[in-house]
């Protein structure tokens, strides 16, 4: 069981989970809490990352050509030359949106590490009472993580049993059909 119990709080992502539910945040000590911190940070930041992938600005991509999209005839390039550029200025813009929310982003954290223990019924409702709004998707995603494979598990445990010394002949359809009725019934 303590092998078990090190082997969670090895993993980044159980921290993570433990850290953003304020119902068990206690039992994180010192260092479990900054590797806590700095998972829970990457994860947020993962997730503003794929937001803003899935909300590219629509512009110049409502089907008119710009003049160097049209292609030139003597083959110089020059679409490839504004493709470039089209792309530099895009980067600049996600640098500088991203500029402009790192103090919110930075306060937020600060808020979330200092929320006290609540006495809530869920994760869920944990997070949708006490963080601020652009943290707690991220903070829903880490508690919907499986950290564990309980249910894997379990159905070896039950495997354990149907497939004993005694039925060590099964055929594999049958031992299939055993275990589907007896984690179903």
């Amino acid at each position: 069981m303590e092998r078990r119990q090190r082997t969670l709080f090895e993993c980044d992502a159980f921290l993570a989970a433990v850290y953003v539910d304020v119902r068990y945040r206690l039992l994180l000590d010192e260092g479990d809490i900054r590797q806590a911190e700095r998972a829970f940070t990457s994860v947020v930041h993962r997730e503003r990352q794929l937001r803003r992938g899935m909300e590219r600005p629509s512009e110049n991509r409502t089907g008119q050509q710009t003049d160097g999209a049209k292609g030139s005839k003597d083959g110089s390039g020059s679409s490839e030359d504004e493709l470039e550029r089209d792309l530099d200025a895009l980067q600049q813009q996600h640098q500088q949106k991203a500029e402009e929310q790192q103090p919110s982003l930075i306060k937020d954290l600060e808020k979330v590490s200092k929320l006290p223990r609540t006495k809530c019924k869920t994760a869920y409702d944990g997070i949708a009472d006490g963080f601020p709004a652009q943290l707690q998707p991220a903070a829903w995603t880490l508690t919907a993580l499986p950290v564990t494979q309980v249910s894997v598990e379990r159905l070896f445990s039950a495997l354990k049993y149907i497939v004993s010394d005694a039925r060590s002949s099964m055929k594999p359809d049958l031992v299939e059909a055993v275990l589907l009725l007896r984690t179903n019934w």
